[in-house]
């Protein structure tokens, strides 16, 4: 089921993220097994109930309920929301889509220039 390890790679990313301290988080969430287990449970109810995936809901859920429901910071819920969404949508079941947090180039740009321009020193 590619949408079940599309939800474990959101962990995944979520987890690893924690690494880099206050430039992952801007607050240190602990987030656990129980999180995914409940997350991917959702999902397999959502997927056998419903012939048409509910993804708004499923975001929701996750982002909301199972792991957002301990981010507090207004800045980490966005960051959470843009997570969830890359990761928890109707991309995840085109043929050929990977699983993985990835900056698109014009977006990259687009950093790049914010951050090199005037007043920013270093």
């Amino acid at each position: 089921m590619h949408e079940a390890k599309c939800v474990k790679s959101l962990a995944q990313c979520l987890q690893d993220r924690r690494k880099f301290g206050p430039l992952g988080w801007n607050i240190r969430y602990d987030f656990t097994d129980g999180d995914l287990n409940v997350s991917l449970a959702q999902m397999k109810e959502y997927l056998d109930l419903y012939d048409e995936i509910p993804f708004k809901v499923l975001r929701f859920l996750i982002t909301e309920i199972n792991y957002g429901g301990r981010v507090t910071d207004d800045k980490d819920r966005r960051l959470m929301n843009n997570l969830v969404t890359n990761f928890v949508g109707p991309d995840v079941l085109q043929p050929g889509y990977k699983c993985e947090y990835r900056i698109q180039t014009n977006e990259l740009n687009i950093y790049h220039k914010y951050t090199r321009g005037p007043g920013v020193t270093g």
